[in-house]
């Protein structure tokens, strides 16, 4: 039936009796503890991961950001600057202008 003993009382000592108890007992601890350490494993594999993408992060993606910001921000920059000075000298132009259609009216 559902003995666990599965071997002769009278030629074995009651230690062996106990034993064989304290396996049985000891079994399902060994299941629960196979399963958490299963479990770690599992979570051991995802932190790998997790720290790789972070490393992959820190060392790699955010730099290049960093440097296509800069790069930006530089190309803006120039651009304002050139805008500035095409301003400027339309400006100038415009002044120049004025002042001969002045000097046409003036009579100079």
């Amino acid at each position: 039936g559902n003995d666990i003993y599965s071997y002769g009382y009278a030629f074995t000592a009651g230690d062996l009796d106990d034993a064989v108890y304290s396996l049985s007992t000891v079994f399902e601890d060994m299941l629960k503890l196979a399963e958490v350490e299963k479990s770690c494993q599992l979570m051991a594999t995802e932190i790998e991961k997790t720290r790789r993408r972070v490393n992959a992060l820190e060392h790699v993606i955010i730099p290049e950001a960093m440097e296509n910001i800069k790069y930006i921000t530089m190309k803006l920059d120039e651009n304002e600057r050139s805008t500035q000075i095409r301003l400027m000298k339309v400006k100038d132009m415009m002044v120049q202008q004025a002042v001969e259609e002045r000097r046409v009216q003036d009579g100079l």
